[in-house]
């Protein structure tokens, strides 16, 4: 749709720059009269805010709006397996818990610390005696 709404905008620019050349050297005709000319150079005037208003008209056609409803939803109730896991990092301790997904098979993601986001890779830290445990780019900040 991009690139249907380029091409119409730059076709649109070229007939209107063509219609400009076109009215200006009209003007030099011989035959035309005063209010003619007038109308004429008017005209050319109001070629750009007419160009203006074609393009807004073609952004909008190309516009594309969704509309997404929920349709249906799945809940599976399944067991899930708690593994308990005593982390140490130096002289820091801490207990986690961890659950294996038997749907996916995997452990479940653990949330970053500091930035709420999920990751499958934790890098623990160790301060005092409190251990935190952070994503990649979030310990590399540290």
């Amino acid at each position: 749709m991009r690139r249907r709404l380029r091409r119409d905008v730059r076709n649109t620019r070229e007939y209107y720059e063509a219609l400009r050349a076109e009215m200006e050297a009209s003007l030099g005709h011989p035959n035309l009269t005063e209010s003619q000319r007038e109308d004429r150079v008017a005209k050319i005037r109001d070629l750009p805010l007419e160009m203006e208003r074609k393009i807004e008209d073609l952004e909008q056609k190309y516009q594309v709006r969704v509309t997404i409803s929920a349709g249906a939803a799945v809940r599976l109730l399944v067991d899930v397996v708690q593994v308990m896991v005593d982390l140490r990092y130096r002289r820091a301790a801490r207990s986690l818990s961890l659950i294996w997904n038997p749907v996916t098979r995997r452990l479940d993601p653990l949330r970053c610390e500091q930035c709420g986001q999920t990751t499958t890779r934790i890098h623990p830290t160790g301060r005092d005696s409190e251990i935190r445990l952070l994503c990649h780019p979030c310990s590399q900040k540290r």
